[in-house]
Order: C-alpha cells, then sequence, then structure tokens
C-alpha cells in the first residue's frame, strides 16, 4: 500500500509538472502573438502617418501644382465664367483636384450640357465642354425658357440673354412639362434648319401649337401664315418649300396671306383676292 502511495504521488507531481510546461508555453505563445500584433499596428501607423506627411508634403510642392487648365467646346467668354467661378484654380495642388465634385459643379452651370475632365500628371487639367445651344424660345404666360434642338428646355430668359431665336407659343404649363409638344416644335426647328432656301432657319419666327396640336409657323419676311396640322410635318414642310419658291420665282409670294398644308392631297393657298 505505500509503494501504491508513492507512486501515486509522483504521477501527482509528473502532471503538475506537464501542466506547468503547458501553460508556460502557451503564454509563452500569447506573449508572441501580442507582440506580432502590436508590431503590426504600429507598422501600420507608421506607414498612415508616412503616406500622410508625404501627402501633405507632395501637396504644398511646387512641382504638382497645377499650371493649365485646358478648356474646349465652348466660346471664350463662358470659358473665362467657368474659370472664375469654379472651385478649381491655377495654383492648387494636382493631387487634390476631386474631378467628381468639379464635374459636378461645372455641370449645373445652365449652358453646359456635359463634361468630361482629364488630369494629365503633373500640372495640367484637360476640360472639355459640351455646351447646350438654344433652338427656341418658348413663351408661356410671363415665363420665357431657352429650349435646345432636343426639345429640352434648360434655362430660363434673363434681361441680358440674347433672344434672336424663333418663340414657340400656345403651350401652356402643362403641356410643356408634358414635353411631347416641345419636341415637335424642335423637330420643325430642326427641319427648316436643313432645308435650303427660301426657307431660312434665321428668319423663322413663330411656332404656334394651338390646344388640339395643330402647327401654325410664320417667318419674318414672309407676311403670311403658314398652316402645317399635326402629321406628315417633315413632308409638309418640304412641300412648303417648293410652294414658296414658285410663288417667288413667279412674283407672287408677297400678295399671298395664307398657306394651308393641313391636307392629305392639296395645298390651299390664300391670295389678297382669291384662294386657289
Amino acid at each position: 500500500m505505500k509503494r501504491a502511495s508513492v507512486l501515486n504521488k509522483q504521477s501527482i507531481r509528473r502532471d503538475r509538472g506537464k501542466d506547468i510546461l503547458l501553460l508556460k508555453r502557451v503564454l509563452g505563445q500569447l506573449g508572441f502573438g501580442m507582440i506580432k500584433v502590436f508590431l503590426f499596428i504600429f507598422a501600420l501607423g507608421v506607414i498612415s502617418l508616412a503616406f500622410t506627411y508625404g501627402y501633405k508634403f507632395l501637396s504644398l510642392s511646387d512641382y504638382l501644382k497645377l499650371e493649365n487648365i485646358v478648356i474646349t467646346g465652348i466660346d471664350t467668354n463662358l470659358r473665362q465664367e467657368l474659370i472664375d467661378s469654379s472651385v478649381i484654380k491655377d495654383g492648387e495642388s494636382y493631387l487634390s483636384i476631386d474631378t467628381y465634385r468639379l464635374k459636378k459643379d461645372i455641370e449645373e452651370h445652365p449652358w453646359i450640357r456635359s463634361v468630361t475632365l482629364k488630369k494629365k500628371f503633373p500640372d495640367t487639367l484637360y476640360i472639355n465642354v459640351e455646351g447646350e445651344k438654344a433652338s427656341a424660345i418658348v413663351i408661356s404666360g410671363e415665363h420665357s425658357y431657352f429650349m435646345n434642338n432636343k426639345g429640352v428646355i434648360f434655362k430660363d430668359v434673363e434681361k441680358n440673354d440674347c433672344v434672336d431665336f424663333p418663340a414657340i407659343t400656345g403651350l401652356d404649363r402643362d403641356r410643356i412639362e408634358d414635353g411631347k409638344f416641345l419636341k415637335i416644335a424642335a423637330s420643325i426647328v430642326n427641319i427648316i434648319q436643313i432645308e435650303d432656301r427660301p426657307l431660312s432657319p434665321e428668319q423663322l419666327s413663330e411656332i404656334h401649337i394651338d390646344d388640339y396640336g395643330d402647327v401654325t409657323i410664320y417667318f419674318n419676311k414672309l407676311p403670311l401664315k403658314i398652316f402645317l396640322g399635326k402629321e406628315l410635318l417633315n413632308r409638309r414642310i418640304h412641300l412648303l418649300k417648293h410652294i414658296i419658291k414658285n410663288l417667288d420665282d413667279n412674283n407672287q409670294l408677297y400678295r399671298v396671306t395664307y398657306i394651308d398644308l393641313g391636307y392629305s392631297d392639296r395645298a390651299v393657298v390664300a391670295f389678297n383676292e382669291k384662294v386657289i
């Protein structure tokens, strides 16, 4: 019995020794792991500081100062206006240019349709601008708006704006917001612009669209009313060109008061004295 007791005590001591060695090993591994984590975090901090101070140093460096802003696609006056009003200035750091924000700011200008930006290292910013071009002026009540060749209103007419454009009349606010009639008006302007004389786009004075969608047009130097209706506008404008040319060749144009192209098979021309 005594021998068994002694053996048991030796077995307990060996087990305790193994536990202590295991504990030391675990603590050692844990400590080594903590050291590695600490070193990793420390390295990240050093790298972060290096990037921060490096970026700050480069931002202040004369080598990366923005020296050239190249703007294309628009006229000189609008170009200078963009430079004067832009958040980007000559001498700003090349690295600090936020192209997304700059593009958004420029496209808020009413005469700008879209912008493409490109940075060229180390000191140049290219700004390619697609400007808005007025095709006509939409008049509704006391309000007037610029419309482009797609039939989209993009700006209110202001006091100092050039207003030498055809007028679109007869549309209330609801029909303007519908957009369908503006596209019809834009298509008429576009068709007349590609026609040869005597239909001069510079002389197009007014496009009136009534409550039924019927279109009537007027020209500055033609003292007559031209009714197009609401269908086959392309064909009817092309026919109008030939009618006006024929009348002009026969010295009858300035006797005409009214041309009705609303019929599918004929045109009606009204003179001072009679209708043919």
